[in-house]
């Protein structure tokens, strides 16, 4: 939660709803068929809708690695190119190759 609650609010509200949509899409690619799908699909989105929004402050702790994973690919390749040493020092090596 240090990692997330550090950035800025707009930067934060983005990354836990591509979380949301993530596991959105997994639960429908679990769910099975076409039918099935836009089911789970329009139920999680109605759930959704009627759930209050996530609070930073209740987030579990979460490695960098695993926040890094959490992000888009074009917003992962932006906070590796402009992270500090102490960041970067934290990450294992297969997440370092793709700073470079």
């Amino acid at each position: 939660p240090d990692a997330l609650a550090a950035l800025p609010d707009d930067m934060r509200q983005e990354i836990i709803a591509q979380q949301q949509q993530q596991q959105q899409q997994q639960s429908a690619a679990v769910g099975g068929n076409a039918a099935t799908t836009s089911t789970t699909s329009a139920g999680t989105a109605a759930a959704a809708a009627s759930e209050p929004p996530l609070d930073p402050s209740n987030a579990e702790e979460m490695d960098n690695a695993s926040f890094l994973a959490s992000l888009a690919p074009d917003l992962m390749a932006e906070k590796l190119l402009t992270a500090d040493q102490a960041f970067l020092n934290s990450l294992p090596a297969n997440i370092l190759v793709r700073s470079r």
